[in-house]
């Protein structure tokens, strides 16, 4: 028989602590959804009323409502270059750029604000995509035909 002298499994983070996100874009909405914490000022204080009513808390967590989709869970700036780097070169990845990639992105049920900015940018600098992508073959200056006298 063996003893354990601590437990095999190990307790479940939260994943801003992981990732090392304490404060981010989700941090206001979550205040207010959970502890009804609102800004200062007015006007942002109703702007994240506004804002938060498309949002909601579950097991700790925020995930972002939709009309005709499923709950998209919200993630921070850090977990979110993770996400595209694995849905793009992952296993079943295709090094898809653009919009493509961004749909796929919320496919799998997550969101940010700055999804499509940041799909852009991490499609700018996979070095695989770089050497693959079409070539450019127009010449970088105006063609001049000449006539001969």
């Amino acid at each position: 028989m063996i003893h354990l002298l601590q437990p095999s499994i190990i307790k479940q983070m939260e994943v801003g602590a992981v990732f090392g996100e304490t404060d981010s874009w989700l941090t206001p909405i979550k205040e207010y959804l959970v502890n009804d914490v609102l800004p200062s000022d007015p006007l942002e204080a109703k702007r994240l009323k506004y804002k938060a009513t498309r949002y909601l808390v579950l097991n700790g967590e925020l995930y972002k409502r939709g009309y005709s989709r499923a709950l998209q869970r919200c993630v921070g700036p850090k977990e979110a270059e993770v996400i595209l780097r694995s849905i793009r070169s992952g296993n079943c990845g295709n090094h898809a750029e653009g919009v493509s990639l961004a749909h796929k992105t919320l496919r799998q049920g997550f969101y940010w604000p700055t999804l499509f900015a940041d799909v852009k940018r991490v499609a700018a600098r996979c070095e695989a995509c770089q050497k693959i992508a079409n070539n450019i073959r127009q010449p970088p200056e105006l063609l001049l035909s000449i006539t001969s006298p």
